[in-house]
């Protein structure tokens, strides 16, 4: 009886839940696939003055 990761969204926050295959089928939930990190939405710096 080994724990499976699932993601799930509780409150609006993305969550990961280590769940035996019975929890999570009480619950409707399929195994999670890779988790990739979401994309950088920083901004890169523009330069206007000659340096």
């Amino acid at each position: 009886m080994g724990l499976s990761e699932y993601n799930v969204v509780i409150d609006g926050f993305a969550t990961t839940l280590q769940l035996s295959d019975e929890d999570a089928k009480a619950r409707g939930l399929v195994a999670a696939k890779a988790v990739t990190a979401p994309p950088n939405k920083a901004r890169t710096r523009t330069r206007t003055k000659k340096v």
